[in-house]
């Protein structure tokens, strides 16, 4: 029996009759836009104090990066800078997608936030989001002065597949070059994306499976060979070098068992993390944060998880 935390169930609900269990057989256009009616469900608001700026990373190639950034009025200085990856399975998900927790996390603890959009499958399949994640955190470190950010206190933060280039980033960052991360957030993270594109993850249930493959062979298309260890960091053999990690993630979500693995590899390799598993609820569901106290619990717990990071708790 599952054991839901208060009101969890009825947050399942509005998102059911938004999203039918077999989406996957939906055309992309209507997975996107149920994606963003996700959102649309449980409505933000806002905080006053929150600046927006709109931005653009242009590359060698020709094509562009949009970024957002989110700033308190009332901050001055060279704040710290989490740069956040939204979701989206990486079939979907913009700006906007990232739009309400990047004003929240800008007001609750007087940083910067940065957004931006990477490319997404099936247009552009494996590694060109990972790619577009590497180029946005060093154009933005490059440019920290004119960003007027602290560039050594950059964090990369991202929910689902997000969260696996929040954890990605920093080893392809490590063996690659460039600048390197202050820390790491990965929210729901999906950390071994293979597993689920080539049917091993026999263990979950045949739904969970199905849909899992669903979002990431459609990302990696062919490219199963390509930079493996970024696109799923639990291949990863050497995890030294990697930036401190605050890990979160929901307990009802397959996804938890691969945050702990992930936490516990860390660990071994001395990096200082923590992980939050929040009891009773599951994945994606801090998006409704002002409508259901167990969200917002959530959010609560991510925002002291990166107090802590940055050391200013």
């Amino acid at each position: 029996m599952v054991n839901y935390a208060p009101g969890v169930e009825d947050y399942i609900r509005v998102c059911k009759a938004i999203e039918p269990k077999d989406t996957y057989h939906y055309s992309i256009e209507q997975q996107r836009k149920n994606y963003i009616d996700f959102f649309r469900a449980f409505p933000i608001r806002k905080p006053e104090s929150i600046l927006v700026e709109e931005g653009c990373i242009f590359l060698d190639d020709g094509h562009r990066i949009p970024l957002r950034f989110y700033r308190r009025h009332d901050v001055d200085g060279t704040p710290p800078c989490i740069i956040y990856a939204h979701g989206g399975g990486y079939l979907s998900g913009d700006l906007e997608a990232a739009d309400s927790i990047a004003a929240d996390l800008a007001d609750r603890l007087k940083v910067t936030v940065a957004t931006f959009h990477y490319r997404i499958a099936p247009e552009h399949r494996h590694p060109a989001a990972l790619e577009d994640t590497y180029a946005t955190v060093q154009a933005i470190a490059e440019r920290a002065d004119f960003y007027r950010i602290d560039r050594n206190r950059l964090l990369l933060a991202g929910e689902s597949c997000g969260g696996a280039f929040a954890a990605g980033i920093p080893l392809l960052i490590r063996d690659r070059g460039g600048h390197q991360l202050f820390g790491q957030v990965p929210i729901n993270p999906i950390l071994n994306i293979h597993r689920w594109a080539l049917w091993q993850a026999t263990e979950y249930p045949k739904d969970a499976q199905t849909e899992m493959n669903h979002y990431t062979s459609t990302y990696l298309g062919d490219n199963t060979e390509e930079l493996v260890q970024y696109a799923s960091p639990l291949l990863a053999d050497d995890y030294s070098g990697m930036p401190r990690a605050f890990i979160w993630a929901a307990e009802i979500d397959p996804l938890a068992d691969e945050a702990r693995l992930y936490t516990e590899r860390l660990k071994d390799a001395g990096v200082p993390c923590s992980l939050y598993i929040h009891e009773g609820v599951v994945h994606g569901s801090m998006r409704a944060r002002q409508h259901y106290t167990f969200a917002r619990k959530g959010f609560d717990v991510l925002v002291s998880g990166i107090k802590k990071l940055l050391g200013s708790d």
